[in-house]
């Protein structure tokens, strides 16, 4: 097939002198190709970076539509302490992290085998600024990410650090021993975004806030860019708009965009409030998706449900410009991000409801209830959609301008609802502790995938969702 393809392409006369060539020049021209033309799917399996940024082509059917207790589950395994993390993946290995102690004394690093579950190894270290472990505050929230020289986590006590894939430390530091303590009432859940050797951690809170770029090759800080102190949760991004890759962090009153090289503010749009969680997503559309929420107190409603929005830049005589292209009516976001999927838009709001735009004109096509609300960003495959309940309920959706529901999915039972009660129990404000089962219990944080395999965080547990017939690639 390579052959008749190349032939195609070349002229009459070309195909001519090809067919007088000798046997062996015939066969070593086809050896060439064969080899040294680029592939079209990345050769091991890949999910590197939070949110799948960066991974390898995943078939679409080899990821199951419907499972249950007892049905296409793979494996399930317990983790150290508690997570809220997503995996990430990388040559069938899962890498995860998770905090334990009182005071969330220890940081942990595993990799765990794709095929079973079975853990590789696991790194542990003492964190540097010791915090209270409460339900309340995030645990281990920041998804490493990994590349062919090894895996790089980040905690919320400021430590970052790369592992090696036999699980040796190749380098380590503390944030704030450099830049200051971390303040934020509720924790920090950025992860960590790369880019060529690049690794990019925001730190937006209520003492310094900044972008920080360092070396994945030995730590050292490559530039940081401070930033106006503001309260966050939001993680960067790497997105190309208008032929650029950019940084772009979307954080409480502004999105800003950084030039990944130098650090310098390419550009900023502050008419948007609300935008403290959700994350930016480079879906090759030249725009990206701006997810904002209403919060506790209401005060910002109309401003966040406005800042809901599609969003571009343009660079035009040396200076760029950002554009809002359109705004929903009502649509709203929570946790998890906005999704692009076959010239679609949709957002989920804090109660579970989806809303779907088209792309094009903005309309709104529909607003449906799902079974729960969801706490991870959805999962687009082929022609559907995975939106992950917070309760451990995942419902199926067809992409597209009707709401048809291809499947309800239940991963777990109710004997795990008691999970996180002695925490609870540990509150001593009477409101934090009414309140405490929002945010206390097994909850579906975050997911990874590759062919053959979909897999699922929680707190305490990975959850492994595959087919009885599907096969895992060897290791290298």
């Amino acid at each position: 097939m390579a052959i008749i393809l190349i032939l195609s392409k070349l002229s009459q006369s070309h195909k001519q002198k090809m067919l007088h060539l000798p046997y062996f020049h015939i066969a070593a021209f086809i050896l060439y190709f064969g080899i040294f033309i680029p592939r079209t799917h990345a050769e091991s399996p890949q999910w590197p970076s939070f949110l799948g940024a960066g991974k390898s082509f995943i078939e679409p059917d080899s990821i199951p539509v419907k499972w249950g207790l007892n049905r296409n589950k793979a494996w399930e395994q317990q983790l150290p302490g508690h997570g809220q993390s997503s995996p990430v993946i990388y040559d069938n290995d899962i890498f995860v992290t998770a905090i334990s102690g009182d005071m969330k004394n220890s940081n942990h690093v595993l990799s765990l085998d794709l095929m079973d579950g079975s853990t590789n190894w696991e790194f542990i270290q003492e964190t540097s600024n010791k915090a209270k472990n409460s339900v309340y505050i995030s645990r281990a929230a920041p998804t490493p990410a990994v590349d062919k020289n090894g895996v790089y986590a980040f905690f919320e006590s400021g430590d970052l650090m790369a592992i090696s894939f036999s699980g040796e430390e190749l380098w380590r530091r503390c944030l704030t021993d450099v830049y200051g303590p971390i303040e934020n009432e509720f924790g920090i859940a950025s992860s960590l975004a790369q880019y060529e050797e690049q690794l990019f951690v925001l730190i937006d809170n209520s003492a310094k806030s900044y972008l920080l770029a360092v070396s994945k090759q030995d730590g050292r800080t490559l530039w940081c860019s401070e930033r106006q102190s503001r309260i966050s949760w939001s993680s960067p991004a790497i997105v190309n708009l208008d032929n650029k890759n950019q940084v772009i962090c979307s954080s409480a009153g502004s999105i800003d965009s950084y030039d990944p090289e130098n650090g310098s503010l390419l550009w900023s749009y502050e008419k948007v409030s609300g935008n403290t969680v959700t994350t930016p997503v480079d879906y090759g559309v030249n725009s990206i998706f701006i997810g904002a929420s209403v919060g506790r107190d209401g005060k910002n409603a109309t401003e966040a449900q406005k800042s809901n929005m599609v969003l571009t830049a343009e660079l035009t005589n040396g200076s760029w410009t950002p554009k809002k292209i359109w705004c929903p009516e009502k649509a709203t976001s929570s946790f998890g991000s906005p999704i692009h999927a076959a010239g679609y838009v949709y957002w989920v709001n804090r109660a579970g409801v989806v809303f779907c735009h088209d792309f094009q004109t903005g309309k709104q096509c529909y607003s449906e209830r799902l079974s729960s609300s969801c706490w991870a960003t959805p999962f687009q495959i082929g022609d559907r959609i995975y939106f992950f309940g917070k309760n451990g309920v995942t419902d199926v959706i067809k992409t597209g301008p009707k709401f048809i529901t291809l499947s309800t999915n239940e991963l777990w039972g109710s004997e795990d609802d008691t999970l996180d009660s002695k925490l609870i129990a540990s509150e001593t404000d009477k409101e934090r502790k009414a309140s405490a089962t929002l945010f206390a219990g097994r909850i579906q944080y975050g997911i990874t995938a590759v062919t053959g395999s979909l897999v699922i965080r929680t707190g305490d547990k990975l959850f492994c969702i595959r087919r009885p017939s599907s096969k895992i690639t060897p290791k290298n």
